[in-house]
């Protein structure tokens, strides 16, 4: 009588964590693999699907022609995704194309240079700037975009690929773009050490 009470019992919770355990795998693998195939609605969409649970919600959004900036609400985390057709589609991280600069005069400031492989919009952000900080301009009219969360604030806009002649104008102080200096990121210094 004990056996026959057991015995479905255990059947019901190997087949409950087997199942578990094949939507964790499956969940997964589409994470990995398939990512390039899931079309979301909006930006934000595809943005918390990438980034789940590392960030908060995406507070300042940027449109650009084939694709999108986000950034959060807390200034910490960005992110590009790629658009098509009025859809969002999350990238491969390989595909994101982003570069560090800093010059002498901006004290703390970083300038970022962001686009996707498969996009022509290439977005400017500006961390670390002063609050203090009226204006940012550049030489080709581009609408930047001030985020500001407690001490933080961030300058952001779209324009097209930069040109030797591009020049930032912060608070119409001018910036040419090929004096800022490229910070090596951490794989660049990796690999060029071995």
């Amino acid at each position: 009588m004990l056996k026959k009470w057991l015995l479905p019992r255990h059947r019901k919770v190997f087949l409950g964590i087997s199942t578990g355990l094949w939507a964790v795998f499956l969940a997964f693998g589409i994470f990995i693999t398939g990512t390039n195939t899931l079309f979301f609605s909006t930006p934000q969409g595809a943005y918390r699907f990438r980034q789940l649970p590392f960030s908060s919600s995406p507070e300042f959004i940027l449109e650009g022609e084939d694709s999108a900036f986000l950034l959060t609400e807390n200034l910490t985390s960005s992110g590009v995704v790629l658009k098509r057709g009025g859809r969002y589609r999350i990238y491969s991280v390989s595909k994101v194309q982003e570069y560090s600069y800093r010059h002498d005069s901006l004290k703390g400031t970083i300038v970022y240079l962001s686009r996707l492989e498969e996009s022509q919009d290439y977005y400017i952000i500006i961390r670390g700037i002063s609050h203090d900080v009226a204006a940012v301009a550049d030489n080709r009219g581009t609408v930047f975009y001030k985020a500001t969360h407690a001490d933080k604030c961030a300058w952001y806009g779209l324009t097209r690929e930069p040109s030797e002649d591009y020049t930032l104008f912060i608070d119409e102080a001018p910036i040419s773009f090929c004096d800022l200096e490229l910070i090596p990121r951490l794989s660049d210094k990796i690999n060029h050490a071995k």
